[in-house]
């Protein structure tokens, strides 16, 4: 999905600076979203940054969670189930 923050770009433009926008993604973090007859088509920017396993293990040190989060989860699951079934054809 394109963001606003993108810089639009001709397909035509893309092809003929492509090394410069690649520098320009790899060391300013740009985003470039190439457009054809108007159309959008392809982006290019960085790469989504995946976590380590350092990551992981610093999110596991975490303190857990609120102790009444499950309960009350529970509370909300079993309140929901006793709703009565909705049939959303009907509400049109």
């Amino acid at each position: 999905m394109a963001s606003d923050s993108m810089t639009r770009i001709t397909a035509t433009e893309a092809s003929r600076s492509f090394a410069r926008l690649l520098d320009e993604v790899e060391h300013g973090g740009a985003s470039y979203v190439v457009e054809r007859r108007g159309r959008a088509v392809a982006e290019i920017r960085p790469p989504r940054k995946r976590g380590t396993v350092a990551d992981l293990r610093a999110v596991l040190r975490e303190p857990a969670p609120d102790p009444d989060w499950a309960a009350d989860l529970r509370t909300v699951l079993a309140a929901r189930k006793a709703l009565p079934a909705r049939d959303p054809w009907m509400d049109r």
